[in-house]
């Protein structure tokens, strides 16, 4: 019945039976359809597993599921492929590379099997996928197995669920003790806290222009009518900023004129420790500037009558809000005044 209500909602004809074969893009739709449904139950357990004592029901490595199509495949029912969720952009660059079928076709015709298999992505792939998956549905993503939307091409609606997953592993993080739990320093390649740092960065760096964070982009997605999923991505991922520097920003730092890292075991004082230079000040600084990001965003959603009510939102509101009161108490933590002004 949900499907059935779907497809009338897309203006789909789904008098058929369940098991009647379907062709071309109705089929596609259908299959993008029961997709979408299983990640919309993929975000709400990352979404109720926000807490102690919550674990997080769904594994990434046990999913072998298409991340969801951009919103103009799904719409013209155009077949697409996309990654799964363990699996690297990056690696799918050569993918794009091949799909030039006429090209491929010289390639065999001309006996040249060393350049053609070299133009291929090997299986030995990270997570064991995109190789695989590749020369399953067909070398070069031809008419049968679909164009693949890699990079640039990638949906909206997969980009957040891939800040969704690195938001998981954050709460996973914190909720297990944090840097308490640390063995090794922040600025340690081995610490917990670096990778997700690090994970962070490359994720931002992977955004297309028009999905970065600015003045102009957020005006013209809510023009578009395209801003809640811009919203949503960018909420989640300064939420993760936050909850990961705030671990090492002192609670209570009524003697302190500046950043110095944490006042509570585990400490890294100079004498034992070789501390980068101004680590404790750009530690705080990408806390509050995060916090400050999330305000702006949601006061212009909220003025523009866009705002998001998702309880990822309001949970990131609720942060935002007591990092707010810390800087109004201690203002010489946010030497930057991005949360509060020292006068």
């Amino acid at each position: 019945m949900a499907l059935r209500s779907e497809a009338q909602h897309f203006g789909i004809d789904h008098t058929e039976g369940p098991n009647a074969s379907r062709h071309g893009g109705d089929a596609f739709v259908e299959q993008e359809i029961r997709r979408r449904t299983f990640w919309s139950c993929f975000v709400m357990d990352r979404y109720l597993s926000s807490g102690k004592y919550r674990p997080q029901m769904l594994d990434v490595k046990d999913l072998r599921i298409q991340l969801p199509s951009s919103e103009r495949a799904f719409l013209f029912g155009e077949k697409v492929r996309t990654l799964l969720l363990g699996e690297d952009t990056k690696q799918a660059t050569g993918i794009a590379k091949v799909q030039d079928q006429p090209r491929l076709s010289v390639l065999r015709g001309a006996g040249r099997e060393d350049e053609l298999r070299s133009s291929v992505p090997s299986d030995r792939t990270a997570n064991g996928g995109i190789g695989s998956r590749y020369q399953e549905n067909g070398v070069g993503g031809g008419s049968e197995s679909g164009r693949w939307e890699v990079d640039a091409d990638e949906g909206v609606v997969s980009r957040y669920i891939r800040a969704l997953e690195i938001y998981g592993r954050v709460v996973r993080w914190s909720c297990s003790g944090g840097r308490r739990r640390e063995t090794y320093p922040p600025w340690d390649e081995r610490c917990g806290f670096y990778q997700l740092r690090t994970l962070l960065h490359a994720y931002h760096d992977s955004l297309p222009h028009n999905l970065t964070l600015s003045p102009q982009n957020i005006a013209a997605h809510i023009t578009s009518k395209t801003s809640t999923p811009y919203t949503l991505i960018h909420t989640v991922y300064l939420l993760c900023h936050v909850m990961l520097h705030r671990e090492y920003l002192p609670f209570i730092p009524i003697r302190c004129s500046k950043p110095e890292g944490p006042l509570d075991p585990p400490l890294f004082p100079p004498s034992d420790y070789e501390i980068p230079p101004s680590f404790w000040d750009d530690s705080a600084r990408e806390c509050f500037k995060a916090a400050r990001d999330i305000m702006d965003l949601v006061r212009t959603c909220q003025e523009w009558g866009v705002l998001v009510e998702t309880p990822i939102v309001g949970f990131a509101i609720y942060t935002v809000a007591f990092v707010g009161v810390y800087c109004i108490n201690f203002p010489q933590m946010d030497p930057d005044g991005f949360m509060c002004k020292a006068a």
